[in-house]
């Protein structure tokens, strides 16, 4: 999917694809969230995190995509990491 949605030839862990125009009946609606379970499973390996912690990241990174967020720029990604975080810890505790 990142090849072909967005030209780079790497695996990735979450693709967001926000809805430009909301069809009829889907106010609110968003968009769309790619989360590669293959990509959470060797990433829980790596961080020393569990399969569900990571899939919850992806979620969170891909709505904050979503709703706006962009992290191209080292600027964009502090900020997105540090939003990623506060509502990770808020998911957390539930």
């Amino acid at each position: 999917m990142n090849r072909r949605y967005l030209g780079k030839d790497a695996a990735t862990d979450v693709l967001a694809f926000r809805q430009v125009e909301p069809e009829p009946g889907q106010e609110g609606f968003l968009g769309d969230i790619a989360i590669s379970s293959d990509k959470a499973v060797q990433n829980a390996k790596e961080y020393g995190t569990s399969f569900d912690e990571e899939t919850a990241l992806y979620v969170i990174h891909g709505i904050l995509h979503l709703t706006g967020h962009e992290d191209r720029t080292k600027k964009g990604q502090v900020r997105m990491r540090k939003e990623e975080d506060r509502l990770f810890q808020k998911i957390r505790k539930v």
